[in-house]
């Protein structure tokens, strides 16, 4: 997958096609066979379904996007800034854990 992921994000042209989509397969080391099984399995449809719905319904605009704790950040942050979000999700929860 990393290695797939990492030539779609770093492929010379725009993907455009499904001989595209084949090309960078073949150069991440894909088996193209298998790729095309794959992209017809209905258990993988449903599973990208269910992601992008999951997406929808907290009204997520794109990638990427975190969800910590009840706060949902859209869009790349900075490490300050998630380690922000981590620590005020952290103290929220250390004070309902104490009766707060």
């Amino acid at each position: 997958y990393l290695a797939f992921h990492e030539a779609v994000f770093t492929a010379p042209t725009r993907i455009a096609s499904a001989a595209d989509i084949d090309a960078v397969a073949r150069s991440a080391g894909l088996d193209i066979a298998r790729l095309h099984t794959d992209m017809q399995d209905p258990a993988i449809a449903n599973a990208i379904e269910r992601n992008r719905a999951l997406g929808h319904a907290l009204d997520l605009s794109g990638t990427p996007a975190y969800v910590i704790g009840s706060q949902i950040i859209d869009g790349a942050v900075g490490y300050e800034r998630m380690k922000a979000a981590i620590t005020a999700e952290r103290s929220q929860g250390e004070t309902a854990q104490n009766g707060g």
